[in-house]
């Protein structure tokens, strides 16, 4: 049992074993306790109770997960979680299911601070329960075991492409997998900047330099290793990604374990006549700067230009494409 329903099940573990508690402790001082059920010396309304502390454990549990240290954040979130369900319980759908229309008045709320205490616990209790329960179940049967025999190699994962899509994937794997040492994860890419592509019109109008909108890919990154390279093959059967750092260098193989491809998308011109021929595309910093060099240079033609029809062509210019680049 993986993931989100790992810890769904054993948050409504805890909302049960909090459920109890606070429910017992109520029914001992009489306190009505009122959250779509009231308690009292009726049976039916404790186990009502009970069910529902076991349903709002879950979604609390989904919500939060589970991660080692968290415990101040899970109490928190957990007493939060308590004052929530006492304001939408006691406050708002008890008295509209008892057929009145919630009035939220001073009297109205100071009588339901006796069960607010309770709600607040039984919040409390269920984020501490939660955690102590994922400690125990991590323990006794861990989520994924990634331990290695004497002799066996790292565990190595390729991320082919260096776009948001991969940095942000080798990042995220990176903090999910921290503490496992036997993870190797390499990331590979034709640029060593990660480029924030929609600010590209920017640059080719001159507005931003190439710098502003770039960032070195090997400064979000922590452990894992980056390589330059040209990807040429992709071998699934024998799991290997050929690589090769210019058009001139030797070929690299990288076997992998597991691979994933965030090689994002190329220019589509929509086979419209003449466009991919004739136009200048922009996809990348290098284009950007070609089509900022072109319209200076046409701008300087046209400044010792005197001829009204060819001062005309020089400064007209076509877009083809509605995109937000294109509107900039």
């Amino acid at each position: 049992m993986q993931g989100v329903k790992r810890d769904m099940f054993l948050g409504g573990l805890a909302g049960l074993f909090a459920g109890m508690i606070v429910g017992i402790l109520v029914q001992s001082q009489h306190i009505p306790m009122s959250g779509l059920v009231t308690t009292g010396q009726d049976h039916t309304g404790f186990i009502l109770l009970l069910l529902i502390a076991i349903f709002i454990g879950a979604l609390f549990s989904g919500s939060m997960r589970f991660k080692p240290g968290m415990v101040a954040p899970l109490l928190s979130g957990g007493i939060l979680t308590g004052f929530l369900w006492w304001i939408v319980g006691t406050l708002s759908l008890v008295p509209y299911l008892s057929g009145q229309t919630p009035t939220w008045s001073l009297d109205e709320i100071s009588g339901g601070f006796p069960a607010l205490l309770g709600f607040l616990i039984y919040g409390g209790l269920t984020g501490l329960f939660f955690y102590a329960l994922s400690i125990l179940f991590n323990h006794l049967a861990p989520v994924t075991d990634y331990s290695l025999k004497q002799g066996q190699a790292k565990i190595r994962v390729v991320i082919v492409g260096a776009g948001f899509g991969g940095v942000y994937t080798a990042s995220h794997l990176e903090k999910r997998l921290s503490e496992k040492s036997n993870i190797e994860i390499i990331l590979v890419g034709q640029n060593n900047f990660l480029l924030f592509t929609p600010m590209l019109a920017e640059v080719a109008s001159a507005g931003l330099q190439a710098q502003h909108i770039s960032a070195p890919v090997r400064a979000a990154l922590k452990s894992a290793r980056f390589i330059r390279a040209y990807v040429q093959n992709i071998d699934t059967l024998s799991q290997s990604v050929t690589v090769s750092r210019n058009l001139y260098s030797k070929s690299q193989k990288l076997e992998y374990d597991h691979l994933v491809l965030a090689m994002g998308s190329v220019p589509n011109f929509f086979d419209m006549p003449g466009v991919k021929k004739y136009a200048f595309s922009l996809k990348s910093l290098s284009d950007a700067i070609r089509l900022r060099n072109h319209v200076v240079a046409m701008l300087e033609r046209a400044d010792s230009e005197d001829d009204p029809q060819e001062l005309k062509r020089l400064l007209t210019f076509f877009v083809a494409g509605g995109g937000f680049a294109e509107r900039k």
